[in-house]
């Protein structure tokens, strides 16, 4: 008997990971990358005594080629998520130098934003893409908490002796521009990030971030659920019987979100999506123009970057599994996906920040009409002006909403993955906008 009670604690003993940060050899990443590009990577802690670290992989601006010139840029923090979803989509797929395609092979990506920016991709919540946590009591519930993580993880990278910044000699980085863009529910944890950062004046970046971004960001549940069964009628997926069972559907989740029932909210809203999907003869539902969705493309994401030799080249812990999600993290966060605390606080920052919101004009899992109704209850100029066309040359590519320092933006023809779809267009979008 004590034998197996050894045996058990053994193979449940776990192991932590430490602040850290690497100079990596680009070229041993991929012969694409110029030989003196700036890259780097290494984990972060999320709270004083944890073992659990967040894994991040940085990129200097194509145009530093050392350390001291990248404080001569603007860093650019993105987060990817559905529910927990890795950063090394934004990475490997939307916005960095080097693309996995969908053919499971690398290639120059030429919108990448790394032209414009220092790039900086956090594996936003522990255990997720190359993070690890220690125990499962470390992975996040909410928006709130994967704030404090978040914070707690930069200032890692901006203040510890192993972080980037001093271990490095990245002199002057704090002080220069800082961007924080999320995508999907990241969205809703930017939100929540920049709040907390500008509140508390003790935070490194609380007079440094210029700008967040949010990318067909879930912000808010009420607007979502009032806009879906209309949205798909008038795009011609569904009947008007089907629209019919969509609407009772919406009636349902607006009566769980007034008794703050959010994880029934949450699960009214993904069964309306489902039966979008189902009527409209399996449609994509990420975009609706395309007949596959890009989960055969992320199965070969997920292939190259669980292998071994990719760890080492990245300089990642050979022991811990990649993954793009899980279910316990999936789990942790349903009941906040619906909580209606995001919306009150973006208010707020639209007085202190500059903030471009950007929607796919095909993406049903967060579309362009729930966006403006959201925007129209926090900024009466949503209620009056009229979108006007955004050109690229003589070329329609969307529509445009400005409000003080607030900007909205539609994509046309481009889904959720707006970046991998549109990559010129958002390059040039963003250009413009900081």
């Amino acid at each position: 008997m004590k034998l197996i009670i050894l045996a058990l604690l053994v193979s449940t003993q776990v192991f932590g990971l430490e602040t850290s940060c690497t100079k990596l050899d680009p070229k041993q990443i991929s012969d694409l990358h110029d030989a003196e590009n700036l890259v780097f990577s290494g984990y972060l802690n999320i709270f004083e005594e944890s073992a659990s670290a967040l894994a991040f992989l940085f990129y200097g601006h194509q145009s530093a080629k050392t350390v001291d010139k990248l404080k001569d840029y603007p860093t650019l923090i993105y987060l990817n998520g559905l529910l927990g979803e890795t950063s090394q989509i934004g990475n490997f797929i939307e916005v960095g130098p080097i693309r996995i395609n969908s053919q499971g092979t690398l290639e120059k990506n030429v919108n990448t934003w790394n032209s414009q920016f220092n790039l900086l991709f956090i594996d936003l919540v522990v255990g997720t893409g190359y993070s690890y946590h220690n125990t499962y009591q470390d992975i996040p519930t909410n928006a709130d908490q994967i704030s404090s993580h978040f914070i707690y993880a930069l200032e890692q990278f901006l203040k510890a002796d192993n972080g980037c910044v001093k271990k490095l000699k990245f002199t002057g980085l704090e002080t220069s521009d800082w961007y924080i863009f999320g995508e999907g529910y990241a969205g809703k944890q930017v939100v929540h990030i920049a709040s907390k950062i500008l509140d508390s004046q003790s935070a490194t970046l609380n007079k440094n971030l210029k700008g967040i971004g949010l990318g067909n960001a879930h912000i808010d549940a009420n607007s979502l659920i009032r806009e879906i069964p209309s949205f798909a009628f008038n795009l011609g997926l569904v009947e008007p019987r089907e629209r019919s069972e969509l609407e009772k559907l919406a009636l349902r989740g607006i009566q769980q979100l007034e008794k703050k029932d959010y994880l029934g909210t949450h699960i009214t809203i993904q069964t309306a999506i489902g039966m979008i999907h189902q009527f409209s003869g399996g449609i994509n539902i990420q975009n609706i123009d395309q007949l596959t969705d890009i989960e055969d493309h992320i199965s070969k994401f997920k292939a190259y970057l669980n292998l071994s030799q990719t760890k080492i080249n990245l300089n990642f812990d050979t022991g811990i599994p990649f993954q793009q999600s899980s279910s316990e993290i999936i789990n942790a966060l349903s009941q906040d996906f619906a909580k209606p605390d995001a919306l009150p606080k973006l208010k707020q920052l639209q007085t202190k920040l500059k903030i471009l919101i950007y929607n796919g004009q095909n993406d049903i899992l967060c579309p362009i009409p729930s966006t403006l109704r959201y925007l129209s209850s926090i900024n009466d100029d949503f209620k009056t002006k009229k979108l006007e066309v955004q050109l690229q040359g003589n070329i329609p590519v969307g529509y445009t909403l400005k409000s003080g320092q607030l900007t909205f933006v539609t994509i046309n023809n481009a889904g959720f993955h707006i970046p991998l779809e549109k990559g010129d267009v958002i390059l040039e979008i963003v250009k413009q906008w900081k």
